[in-house]
């Protein structure tokens, strides 16, 4: 049982110009005072000409995406797709009367999930509170957070990932498969003590006008509702972009997995207030393409090589646990986390307090400091090879698992020691 307790504990951790032309058609007065001298044989006259006008400038199109022959280089899990395994957390959603009871009464009462103010996006995450559920802290849902109020509107920028909250509000029925909560009060019920310093530094002002462009990156979060449809969560460098799916697109969208690797087409959906929006762009044909599936790599046995990063213990886990980061020549990056592959609790448990005093032992003795990537961090100098099977089960596992038999599975090199 406390393996299957493990193997969810890790699943869980964005007028032209128009030229014109100058005419005067009107003759000249003759002169008062001189009789107006003999009219001269008609000759064809040059006709004047259109000038040129200066033009408005055009916005330069924006492109998130890289040239189709580049793909390949983040092709990592191959083309063959394993019989898809029963999901031990499948997605939940709760009913909106129901949050709507404790919106209007004591409070809605989670964590913060993500904040990041140049984007104004706010995510909140709520889990089931019922004693007798073991598996109550699995069955949560995310919702966007939307301010009524400036008052709110100012508090929304302090918060930080992991900070506990208590909202008053109401759901925002919009239309989205994304909940969002209109937000009246917040009461910060305890602050993370120990929040990572993000830099964000993509600039949505870069959009420029543009409609529609298309970006490369990696599968964040995947999300679907009975009666509102899709939504994809896509990763593009330090930029999170929800994106709402058409009908058009969704038995593509069905079939993501985060951590998937795609090329999408988006439109942009502008409102008076607020950020911009994005949906896949249903007018485009193929406008989700999945370059390397995550689920492609399950029951995979293989060589995992890449570097140390660390998710620190947090309201979303009960201890550190380690991962292996690979980034690609694309730029993308993804964690395989290092789990224990043992058929009893004790085997389980001597493998992973293995792994993680061998991978501590290394991380605290480098000198080299970590590096925050968003929810976790990261040393490049501690190169990592693993040997295991990896394992990918749910479509929001927030990492692929590598299931290691043996601690001696995991090699780990210091490239910062002297």
């Amino acid at each position: 049982m406390l393996a299957k307790v493990m193997t969810a504990l890790v699943l869980t951790v964005v007028s032209c110009g128009k030229a014109t032309t100058d005419k005067n058609d009107t003759p000249p007065a003759p002169d008062a005072g001189n009789p107006p001298a003999a009219e001269p044989v008609s000759q064809p006259q040059p006709q004047p000409q259109p000038q040129p006008q200066p033009q408005p400038e055009t916005p330069a199109a924006l492109s998130l995406t890289i040239p189709q022959d580049q793909w390949a280089a983040s092709s990592y899990c191959g083309a063959v797709r394993p019989e898809i395994p029963e999901n031990p957390v499948p997605p939940y959603r709760f009913d909106y009367a129901l949050l709507n009871e404790k919106l209007a009464g004591d409070g809605l009462t989670g964590w913060v999930h993500g904040a990041v103010p140049s984007y104004q996006q706010y995510v909140f995450t709520y889990r089931k509170e019922d004693p007798d559920d073991f598996m109550a802290f699995f069955k949560a849902e995310q919702f966007s957070l939307v301010p009524a109020s400036a008052e709110v509107a100012q508090l929304l920028p302090t918060l930080k990932r992991h900070d506990k909250i208590r909202l008053k509000g109401k759901v925002f029925e919009n239309g989205s498969p994304l909940t969002h909560v209109m937000v009246t009060a917040i009461e910060i019920v305890k602050a993370y003590d120990k929040p990572t310093d993000n830099a964000y530094h993509f600039d949505l002002a870069s959009l420029k006008g543009q409609d529609r462009f298309e970006v490369f990156g990696l599968v964040h979060a995947t999300v679907a509702s009975d009666t509102l449809g899709r939504a994809l969560v896509i990763e593009h460098k330090d930029l999170m972009m929800p994106l709402a799916v058409p009908a058009r697109h969704d038995a593509v969208a069905a079939a993501i997995f985060r951590g998937d690797i795609v090329n999408v087409a988006v439109k942009v959906v502008r409102h008076e207030k607020g950020p911009p929006h994005f949906e896949v762009d249903g007018d485009v044909e193929q406008a989700i393409q999945i370059v390397d599936p995550m689920i492609n790599c399950h029951g995979v046995e293989t060589e995992v090589v890449g570097y140390l990063a660390k998710f620190e213990k947090s309201p979303a886990i009960s201890t550190d646990v380690y991962a292996v980061r690979v980034v690609d020549a694309n730029g993308i990056g993804r964690n395989y986390t290092l789990f224990p592959d043992a058929a009893t609790d004790e085997d389980f448990m001597a493998i992973f307090m293995g792994m993680k005093a061998k991978a501590e032992a290394v991380w605290n003795a480098s000198a080299q400091p970590p590096s925050v990537v968003r929810n976790f961090w990261s040393k490049d100098a501690i190169k990592v090879r693993v040997k295991g099977k990896l394992n990918v089960v749910s479509t929001e596992q927030a990492n692929a698992q590598v299931y290691i038999k043996s601690v001696d599975d995991i090699e780990l090199t210091d490239t910062a020691a002297p």
